[in-house]
This record gives structure tokens, sequence and C-alpha cells, in this order.
């Protein structure tokens, strides 16, 4: 009874522990959910999600993560095309990160965690980032999670409907994006080297490797049914022509940057000492766990890295920072595990002092994101924030017949603000040399003369975009100067 009492006690404390990191979650996701739409975002939204319901299973382009458009259908479809509305799915992904990672922490520290990971998780900057980024990337990161604890569920008791709710998730981590194939391989690695340490390796291959690779195979095959019919085969799948295969000698070569550049891109806005904190704390679990046999902790992250390696080698094409994404809130359980283990000396009252001091600076440090729009100023999937402010100068300007002409990352996200504010759809008009290019220039990236030869005369400038038309005897006076909103 007095056990069952103190469970239900510790229960009631990481309830409300959760509510308050949640509702920290949400306020700083909200700040920047409403940031300038970005290219990729901009993509999604204008070829996948607005053309109706059949578009959004089409895959021309790997940028249709398939599994976020469909929720990113129905919430447009309900609540309109704000991005706002757009990112409302991956907001929610985010937010159901945080107690998965609780639950995870718990599974793995024996009810002793889970307080550290969701709330550093609530204010991390790269995950507020794809959290209010209409693409796929924080339906990984929650997908990755959930695995990981129905992977648990599956090995404290085994059974066919537990072993088909760890393919399920696979499935649809898959059918989000196939890059998802580095979480899966990671996962499942971890999950068949703990069922060797409890049970030996005799059953593996009938118990686990067989039935839960038919399991997920068959599942990620019905859901990609509509897009093999509608593309007319697998191709757009298999051969994704923006990461491409390198050479081994340019694979291993480019390897140690792009691992170095995703650790700067993923601990961006990290002061220094949190950064050393939880590299200490990561290695403190790893040491505790092998005092303790503590299996689960131990192995997870080797596990993560070798499958994910394997899959990697596989293909040997250097993939795009993000796709790691799912190592971070792994991180972060791995540091609460730490955390648990170098704590657990304390009496209670003091350990919650400490956390709620803990708390106070992740405020602080979230804070401080939101004063320096930290988030907002992050250049990933092509930022190009000044597209909302152009768009609406130019709306008593353009006519039917006018062009308006960019470059990547400007031209999606001018032309789905043209589309939100009803701006005249850019061309509509016959093409003749009397109509007006107005040619829109991202200045940090890009010149006049990456766009065209023609005379042309400044029109508009805003922080770091130039607008210019052509040919200028035709041009409308230009309207006053915008101002920083």
């Amino acid at each position: 009874m007095k056990n069952s009492l103190k469970i239900l006690d510790e229960n009631r404390a990481a309830a409300v522990w959760l509510g308050i990191v949640c509702s920290l979650a949400l306020l700083l996701r909200g700040f920047f959910l409403s940031q300038p739409m970005r290219f990729d975002e901009a993509c999604t939204f204008r070829y996948f999600v607005k053309n109706g319901f059949v578009h959004v299973f089409s895959y021309t382009v790997p940028n249709n993560h398939i599994f976020h458009s469909l929720c990113a259908y129905v919430s447009t479809a309900v609540f309109g095309g704000h991005p706002a509305a757009l990112r409302l799915p991956a907001l929610l992904a985010g937010l159901g990160s945080i107690p998965c990672a609780l639950v995870l922490s718990r599974l793995l520290s024996k009810r002793d965690g889970g307080y550290l990971a969701p709330c550093l998780l609530a204010a991390f900057p790269y995950m507020i980032l794809y959290d209010t980024n209409a693409r796929g990337y924080s339906l990984v990161a929650l997908l990755s999670l959930l695995l990981a604890v129905a992977g648990l569920s599956w090995l404290s008791r085994p059974s066919p409907g537990r072993l088909l709710a760890v393919s399920a998730v696979s499935a649809l981590g898959m059918w989000t994006m196939p890059s998802f194939l580095f979480a899966a391989a990671g996962l499942y690695f971890w999950m068949a080297a703990l069922f060797v340490y409890r049970n030996g390796p005799k059953r593996l291959w009938t118990a686990f490797i067989v039935p839960c690779g038919i399991f997920t195979l068959a599942g990620t095959a019905v859901l990609y049914l509509p897009t093999v019919f509608i593309n007319k085969g697998i191709h757009t799948l298999t051969q994704n022509s923006y990461v491409a295969d390198l050479p081994w000698k340019d694979f291993f070569s480019a390897m140690p940057a792009h691992l170095k550049q995703t650790y700067s891109l993923f601990v961006r806005h990290l002061p220094a000492w949190l950064q050393w904190s939880l590299g200490g704390l990561i290695a403190a679990a790893a040491g505790f766990s092998i005092k303790k046999k503590n299996m689960e902790i131990l192995f997870l992250l080797p596990a993560l890295v070798l499958g994910s390696a394997a899959v990697l080698l596989l293909k040997h094409a250097v993939p795009y920072d993000r796709t790691w994404i799912f190592f971070i809130p792994f991180l972060l359980v791995l540091a609460d595990a730490g955390f648990s283990f170098l704590t657990g000396f304390l009496r209670p009252r003091l350990r919650m002092g400490l956390l709620f001091l803990i708390f106070l600076l992740t405020c602080a440090w979230g804070i401080r994101s939101v004063n320096r729009n930290a988030v907002g100023r992050f250049p990933d999937t092509g930022a190009f924030p000044e597209a909302p402010v152009l768009v609406r100068f130019l709306a008593p300007v353009l006519t039917p017949n006018d062009r308006v002409i960019s470059q990547c990352p400007a031209d999606e996200t001018i032309h789905y603000y043209m589309g939100y504010y009803g701006v005249p759809s850019s061309g509509s008009g016959p093409d003749t040399t009397e109509i007006r290019r107005f040619y829109v220039v991202k200045k940090s990236q890009f010149g006049i003369g990456d766009l065209t030869r023609d005379r042309v005369v400044p029109f508009l400038e805003y922080v770091n975009a130039s607008v210019y038309v052509s040919p200028s005897t035709d041009a409308r006076p230009a309207p006053a100067e915008p101002r920083h909103p």
C-alpha cells in the first residue's frame, strides 16, 4: 500500500510538471508560429496541400512528407490557409514529443526520471524551429519516441499485438518521409540487442526480426499504394535526386564536415555551459547504467548510431542536417537519465528545488530566444522573411499581366503570400513586350544580374530584399518605403 501511494504521488508530481512544461512549450512555439513562411513549407502548401486531396499523395519531389501533408490538408480545410493553420500539425507533433519524452525517460530510469528532458525539449531552439515549420520533421521526432516506447512495451511483455504496434509506428514514420528509416534502423537494432541480452539469440529471428520486418514492410506498402498509383511506380520514392549517391571517396571525405555542420546547427543558441552539462549528464548516464546494469540506457545511443550508420553506408549519400533531428530528444532523454542517477540521493524537496531552478533557467533561455527572435533568424529550409511585407506593398501595383520573377527562396514564399493576400496571379495575362516584370532579389544571396540582363530600375528596398522593374517606362510609382512591422 505504501509503495502504491508513493507511485501515485510520483505520477501526480510528473503530471503537474508536465502541465507546466507544456505550457512553456506552447508559449514559446506560439510566438514563432506566425513567423513568415519559408521556401520548403510554401512548396508543400502550393503543390501538395492546396490543390486537392489527390495531390496530397503525389510524390513528384521529396518535399512532400505525405503523412504530414495529409494532416496539413485537414488543418487548412478547417482553419484556412493561414501559416498557423498550415503549421498546426507540426506544432501538435512537437508538443506531443514532450509527454513522450517524459514517458520514455520514466521507463528507462524505472520511474525515477522524466523531469529534465521535457523541460529542455520545451525550449530547445532547433526543435522549436521545426515545431513551427510546416514540414514532417517534428512528426519524425514524435514517432521516433513513440517507437522507442512501443519497443519497450513489447520487450516487457512480448505479444503479436505489441509487435504490431511497433510496426505500425514505423510504417507511419516511413509514410511521413522515407528517411525515417534511419531512426527505425537504430531503434530496431536497440530492440534486437535488448532482446538478445534478455532472452539469448535463439529466438531473435522468429520472435522479432521476421514478423516485425514483414509487418513494417506490409504496413508501409499499404500506406504508399495511393502514391504508387498516382506516380505510376515507386521510382520517385526510391530515387531522391536532391540527395545523390556519391563515390565512396567523396562520401567519406564529405562526412566529417557534414557531421560538424549538423552539430553546429543543432546547438545554435545553446550556451556553451549547457552543451558541456548535457555531455556530462549523458556520460554519467552511461557510467551509472553500467553500474546498475541498465542495458536499456546503455544500448540506446550506440544502437541509434550503428543502425543509422548502416543505412547511411547503404545509401552513401550525404543527407540534410535536419534528417538527424530524431537524435535530439533521445540525447535529452539520456541526459535526463544521467540527472536522475546523479540526484537520486537527494531529498525530494531538495531535488524539486533544483528542478525548479532548472525550470527558471529554461524560462530565461526561452525568453532570450524570443527577445532575439533566434528561431525566426534561422535560415533553414529557405527563409525569406521579407516576403509578406513586399507582397502587401506590391499588391496595389500589380496587375494580372505583370510578372513577378525571383529565385529560391524568394520565389515560392512570394507566390504563397500573393495567393494568401489575394494579389493577382503573376503572369496570368498574355506575354507581350509591354508587360512589366518585377524582379525580387534576396540581396545576401543574389544580385539583379542573376535574374536578368534587361534594363531595370530600382523600385523598392526593404531589409534584405530589393525589387526592380522592367521596362521602367511602364512602371507605376513605387509605394511609400515600407517600415518594419
